[in-house]
């Protein structure tokens, strides 16, 4: 419902909410639905569909990995904490991305108590 005001702009009385919001591996928004107060759609996103196989991510390397457990005795984190938090399973079937984002935090974690 958009209506135009005296001074030539234009607004918006219609309420908006969430109706389905979805996440990819790495906590990106993949899939997002908008609707208004009639429970009409009014935003889709999708996932981008291709012919071609996605590709596999690439896991972390045995380095990064020995990388994260060194940062993990310094801060005192425990791993499951991470896997919690960054919702996965097996550590060494990570993202880079997340990886990346996991070394990023710890980083910034103080070191625990001698």
């Amino acid at each position: 419902d958009i209506q135009p005001k005296n001074d030539g702009k234009f607004y918006c009385r219609d309420y908006f909410s969430v109706n389905s919001i979805e996440y990819n591996g790495d906590r990106e928004i993949v899939g997002l639905s908008i609707v208004n107060k009639k429970e009409q759609t009014v935003y889709e996103l999708k996932e981008k569909q291709t012919g071609e196989p996605k590709k596999q991510k690439q896991a972390v390397s045995s380095s990064q990995m020995d990388s994260l457990e060194k940062e993990l005795q310094r801060t005192g984190v425990k791993m499951q904490e991470v896997k919690d938090r960054y919702k996965f399973e097996n550590p060494e079937e990570m993202s880079e991305t997340t990886y990346k984002k996991v070394m990023s935090a710890l980083a910034k974690t103080k070191s625990k108590a001698a």
